[in-house]
């Protein structure tokens, strides 16, 4: 555990599993629910995938942040490339529950997203993810949580920090502050009727 004035960071525990999921999905990204069709759906959905996909892969750790004992955050990242979620069994099945006969078109506007999908240089330290708890938003907590993940980079060796986010995400400042510069970008009108975002942007950060 390490921590960063009141706030503490460690590895996620599967029992961590529920308040990720809340954190990342009480308030769905507009992606989500363009795939999903409603805030409803989308919410019911990454709560499902979260819970598929879990939170301790070794491939992908995911780190939480705790202030007074409470979890106010997570990131997750991997060494390497970006990769999709990959349509397992379990996956299929959280769309399904979810979007019930609407899956159909759940699966009709996939190749609207991979339309905007960039995938991270290899070899690069990528942040797969970075959430704050709605309710915590405004406090630093993003700040704490991208500069943790700026310093395991460097504890682990990796001078390149990558991500993806979505053209007009308010954090892509935040990634701005913290030295990450837009390297590619991606548009599709489709994705734009779907998400309300025109695109979405790869960030680069390299150390110096």
């Amino acid at each position: 555990m390490t921590t960063a004035g009141d706030v503490s960071f460690r590895p996620a525990r599967r029992t961590d599993v529920a308040d990720i999921a809340t954190v990342q999905h009480d308030d769905p990204e507009p992606e989500l629910v363009g795939l999903a069709g409603s805030r409803r759906r989308a919410r019911a959905l990454g709560q499902r995938l979260t819970r598929a996909e879990g939170v301790t892969n070794s491939t992908r750790p995911h780190t939480v942040a705790e202030r007074d004992g409470e979890l106010v955050g997570f990131l997750a990242y991997s060494i390497g490339p970006s990769t999709a979620v990959a349509l397992s069994p379990s996956v299929v099945g959280a769309v399904v529950r979810s979007c019930g006969i609407r899956s159909v078109s759940f699966a009709r506007r996939l190749p609207t997203r991979r339309r905007v999908a960039i995938e991270a240089p290899a070899d690069t330290f990528y942040i797969a993810e970075l959430h704050v708890h709605p309710d915590r938003r405004g406090e630093g907590l993003g700040s704490q949580l991208l500069r943790w993940a700026i310093d395991e980079s460097s504890r682990q060796g990796i001078e390149t920090m990558s991500l993806v986010t979505t053209i007009g995400n308010p954090a892509q400042r935040l990634y701005e502050r913290h030295g990450f510069e837009v390297t590619r970008r991606r548009v599709d009108p489709s994705y734009e009727q779907m998400t309300g975002r025109p695109g979405r942007v790869l960030m680069v950060r390299t150390a110096t």
